[in-house]
């Protein structure tokens, strides 16, 4: 199964669902193919985009190079990205860190991340691609997953980056609530 068919495969779902999907071809925009989906704006404003990426490599003949199948990619996945707008200070990291800790406890699928090098939280999940692409219920369940995520922890994660809370505040909320 060729990238192009998986990502289109997933795009053409997308829009299944009535969600508005960007087509990244690989070529002038990105050296990726990926499809993206407008999930709309956080209460800042701020634009939140999943990204349905595809990734393929030939990892067999890494690990033994007797294996004489070359040409065969032997490792697809399709990794979905959602990152929370907006950059997390230094100061707020750890308290951060917790909290991504704390909430990937209860996360169904995939898990809350921490990109130091762009200092962003986000939420990831990789889904093993084999002969075809995945249908339509496993999609279904990657897009809600990903709604889930930002629905309930982005505006945590956003409250605690700027400082208008804090972890010990939001739990003391939660618990004697």
């Amino acid at each position: 199964m060729s990238l192009n068919s998986v990502i289109n495969n997933v795009a053409d779902t997308f829009e299944t669902f009535g969600l508005q999907v960007k087509r990244i071809t690989g070529e002038k925009e990105a050296p990726y193919e990926a499809a993206l989906v407008d999930f709309g704006l956080d209460e800042e404003e701020r634009p939140v985009v999943l990204q349905a990426l595809h990734y393929s490599q030939n990892i067999l003949s890494f690990l033994d190079e007797n294996i004489q199948e070359k040409g065969d990619i032997d490792l697809s996945i399709l990794s979905f990205i959602i990152t929370v707008p907006g950059e997390i200070p230094e100061e707020k990291t750890l308290e951060v860190l917790r909290l991504i800790a704390l909430s990937n406890k209860s996360l169904p699928l995939g898990a809350l991340n921490f990109s130091e090098v762009e200092r962003s939280v986000y939420y990831s999940y990789n889904l093993p691609v084999f002969e075809k692409a995945p249908d339509e219920v496993c999609l279904l369940t990657v897009v809600h997953a990903a709604l889930f995520v930002k629905e309930t922890f982005f505006a945590t994660v956003d409250e605690i980056a700027t400082g208008r809370s804090t972890l010990e505040e939001i739990l003391n909320k939660k618990t004697n609530s």
